[in-house]
């Protein structure tokens, strides 16, 4: 079992989806048209001379490194050790210029050739434009292990700091030719590759573009003193706009997810092989999977056409203790019609975590960031809020969708799979009734007169497109989440009955007419009922029959006649519709509305929240409402109750006669 830190294993995901399906840079040869001169290309120094074989103008100048003839290549740059044997530089350096500094994604590449003092030399700079500012990028190799291996490292300035990323480590014989690659995707993730095979992946959160710097390129050394030049050979040294491929065979990661739950079923990794030479085919295209040294599953591929792939699906043992693991791929294949072997290891980060007892949820009513899952178990929240809905998106399709952009929704699935790891429960906050009041005028309810108010808008809920479209909104989040075991919970249109009111639309007036057998009554009252001194007649006990005109038609209204425990329903049972279990949807505040059975529809639990003042009775009013209103539901309800961590000064420290607060001992708190 590996001890990596969990956390990482959902983000470094990401980076293997990003690279997928990319065609292979023909970097085995010198590079020739638009691989030399095309406009990814931002500079080319292939060293026959001191130009920018781009033609992009980036020409360089020698300081005390030089020009050599090569077998291989015709020419190429010799750099020195520098210190400590001397203090002095020994580079090819290009001046400054805007390009230099790629805004987003990029790649540094080039040929070395090691020679025999570079086993001595502690610490060699390939290329540095950084220094020791907070700009630009550094490329070095590191001192030797007890094993003469050496990582790579590159050195990110992001303008309010630096980040360094190391890849595995590796020999460099000497006298050798060996092709080095690195490339950085403008979010964070950075990539190692060593003669076309992958030399790590390592991933920042939180960090996007490098940050523009004012100092020159230098190739072959550091830029000041101490100097740390590369004792070798450098040829074909490239810069590109974009994060390129280097692996002739490619394997990539599609799965959303990375971490899963003991004992969980059907659970798998999937992988896509792909030939990414431009023009070749591969030959006896093999994979090799394993999980702490006993393999987990092996293909073969006789023939993969350039630009062909295969899917293979790579079953997780979920029967391992709880804990992080790498799976372990080899990759093998004959290229150049067999002429040539290629062979490359890489391995992927998985987690399995424990089973889970139930739990009382104490939920963090906020949406919160990947790098924040940590903190919010320290403090001891259980759960928070982290997915919605495009609703525009699913009401223009009429049907079941993706409920976000593809980004967006890869995004939900790395919090979902990083929130497992963490052991917190995700909940949707979903109101499309909310939205197409906003975006839909013509559901809005309308008065007596028929006219709506476009100031407070507030939905018709019964018009039967919003009960299809709840329905739409709920089956389209669970077709995208219901696999993953941290997406817990749903909060259906929170405070949405707070708009709403008695709406005179025609099909309004027929529902009530069909549910109570009458139509509205001429004095038919806003939702909060009539005073009953207004009545004619009102008995003076003030107790009236069951079948008051009245009462039935408010007792209608607020069971059914407002739309939202329907639209509540339908929302509810498409998150249903996929079958998911364990899944529990609430709707709130329940409490603020009439006190009758089966508010909130068909939600699995009724929820009311206060305040933390110190107010028992309240707690306790409000609770034995909910139990009411759930004994008369038509499904068995379960009952929440809330107390937020919120208090407002106007009750914590109100003002006295004289204009000052109460003494207290810490600053008031107002709002949230």
């Amino acid at each position: 079992m590996e001890t990596s830190v969990g956390l990482a294993c959902a983000l470094v995901m990401s980076a293997w989806i990003l690279y997928a399906g990319q065609p292979c840079e023909n970097w085995m040869a010198p590079y020739t048209g638009a691989d030399a001169t095309g406009e990814k290309v931002v500079g080319l120094w292939a060293f026959a001379d001191l130009k920018d074989a781009s033609g992009k103008g980036r020409d360089a100048v020698l300081h005390g490194a030089v020009l050599v003839p090569d077998d291989r290549w015709g020419s190429c740059l010799e750099s020195f050790c520098g210190w400590p044997v001397e203090d002095e530089c020994h580079a090819a350096i290009v001046t400054n210029h805007p390009s230099l500094s790629p805004r987003g994604a990029f790649t540094l590449e080039m040929w070395i050739k090691p020679k025999p003092e570079f086993v001595d030399c502690p610490v060699a700079f390939l290329i540095d434009k950084k220094y020791v500012a907070h700009t630009d990028y550094q490329w070095t190799l590191g001192a030797a292990n007890e094993n003469d291996q050496r990582c790579a490292y590159l050195r990110l300035g992001f303008g309010d700091g630096s980040e360094e990323y190391v890849s595995q480590p590796s020999v460099f014989a000497t006298n050798i030719w060996t092709h080095l690659a690195v490339t950085y995707d403008g979010a964070g993730t950075v990539r190692f590759f060593r003669d076309g095979t992958a030399q790590g992946t390592v991933t920042r959160t939180g960090r996007g573009y490098i940050a523009p710097g004012d100092h020159h390129l230098s190739i072959g050394d550091r830029l000041g003193s101490y100097y740390f030049g590369f004792p070798g050979y450098l040829t074909q040294v490239r810069l590109c706009q974009g994060a390129l491929e280097f692996r002739p065979i490619t394997v990539s990661l599609i799965s959303d997810r990375s971490v899963f739950v003991r004992m969980e079923e059907a659970s798998s990794l999937r992988f896509i092989l792909t030939n990414a030479q431009r023009q070749q085919t591969a030959h006896d295209v093999s994979l090799l999977c394993t999980v702490e040294g006993r393999e987990t599953a092996r293909y073969q591929i006789p023939e993969l056409a350039s630009g062909g792939s295969r899917t293979n699906e790579v079953p997780v043992d979920t029967t391992l203790r709880p804990g992080n693991y790498m799976m372990r791929l080899r990759i093998a294949a004959s290229l150049e019609d067999g002429t040539a072997s290629y062979v490359s290891e890489e391995s992927v980060p998985f987690t399995l975590v424990p089973r889970r007892p139930p739990r009382m949820p104490v939920v963090l009513w906020d949406y919160i960031f990947l790098h924040e899952l940590p903190r919010l178990t320290e403090i001891g929240f259980t759960h928070c809020l982290g997915l919605s809905a495009d609703y525009a998106r699913i009401y223009e399709a009429g049907q079941p969708v993706a409920p976000e952009e593809p980004v967006y929704l890869a995004e939900a699935k790395r919090l979902l799979d990083t929130a497992l790891a963490r052991d917190v429960g995700i909940i949707a906050t979903l109101s499309p009734g909310h939205w197409a009041a906003v975006e839909k005028p013509e559901f809005r309810r309308v008065n007596r007169e028929g006219a709506s108010d476009d100031q407070r808008p507030a939905l018709c809920a019964a018009f039967p497109e919003m009960q299809a479209f709840a329905f739409n909104v709920g089956a389209s989040v669970a077709q995208a989440y219901s696999a993953f075991p941290a997406w817990q919970a749903a909060l259906l249109h929170t405070e949405v009955r707070d708009e709403a009111d008695v709406c005179w639309h025609a099909h309004d007036r027929a529902a009530c007419q069909g549910a109570t057998g009458a139509d509205y009554p001429t004095n038919a009252p806003s939702k909060y009922g009539v005073d009953y001194a207004e009545l004619d007649d009102f008995p003076s006990n003030r107790v009236i029959p069951d079948d008051h005109q009245l009462l039935r038609f408010l007792s209608w209204y607020w069971k059914e006649g407002d739309g939202w425990n329907r639209m509540n329903s339908e929302l509810h049972r498409g998150l249903r519709s996929t079958g998911r279990e364990g899944l529990w949807t609430f709707h709130d505040p329940a409490v603020r509305v009439a006190s009758v059975y089966g508010s909130g529809g068909n939600v699995d639990v009724l929820s009311q929240w206060t305040y933390s003042y110190p107010d028992p009775i309240r707690i306790g009013v409000a609770t034995d409402e909910l139990f009411a209103m759930a004994r008369g539901a038509a499904q068995p309800q379960q009952v929440m109750k809330m107390t937020q961590i919120i208090w407002y000064r106007s009750q914590t420290a109100p003002l006295t006669e004289g204009g000052r607060g109460r003494k207290c001992t810490r600053p008031a708190v107002d709002g949230h």
